[in-house]
């Protein structure tokens, strides 16, 4: 099954393919901004999931992950904590049978990117910090890997994995 979503036409276009054709979905999107852009950012429990934000009426910026039940076609919304700012640098990655949340701060003038990890799916409540990169550790983290390890792009080139128990990192061999 294969989703799209048409951003180039004043509301979102939302449609699935599913038996060789194309279908619209009827439940229209909710009124949003997706992060980076329209690529789901992952598949977990039949569902894609986008980083999303909306301008709420007091023009503050509300963050959530933009939820699409495949089986369903139904869209949902999983609330984010206030710590999220549109402004920083925010990604979210599949992590087991959830969500992990990648997150740009700054941390005592040193820009380092912390990782949570939702260890109930959809349950905000579980989010849980696992990792916070910085000049210690040696890349940016762009996802996990099935193990559970981070997976780590470096600026010398070959993607390394940090195994989160042990703090060792690993290269994998893959630029």
């Amino acid at each position: 099954m294969l989703f799209r979503i048409q951003t180039d036409i004043p509301e979102y276009q939302c449609e699935v393919l599913s038996t060789g054709e194309w279908k619209m979905v009827t439940v229209p999107p909710p009124n949003c901004v997706l992060f980076l852009d329209t690529k789901p950012k992952g598949s977990v429990n039949g569902a894609l999931h986008w980083l999303a934000y909306r301008q709420t009426d007091d023009h503050n910026i509300h963050c959530f992950i933009l939820v699409f039940d495949l089986v369903g076609e139904v869209f949902q919304e999983i609330v984010l904590p206030e710590m999220i700012d549109s402004r920083d640098g925010a990604n979210i990655s599949v992590y087991g049978n959830s969500i992990a949340f990648f997150l740009m701060k700054d941390c005592s003038n040193v820009r380092c990117q912390i990782i949570w990890v939702m260890k109930e799916y959809s349950v905000v409540s579980s989010l849980t910090k696992v990792l916070t990169i910085d000049d210690h550790v040696p890349g940016y983290a762009k996802g996990f890997r099935r193990n559970g390890e981070v997976l780590l792009s470096t600026k010398e080139g070959p993607y390394t994995s940090l195994d989160l128990e042990n703090q060792k990192t690993k290269d994998l061999g893959i630029s």
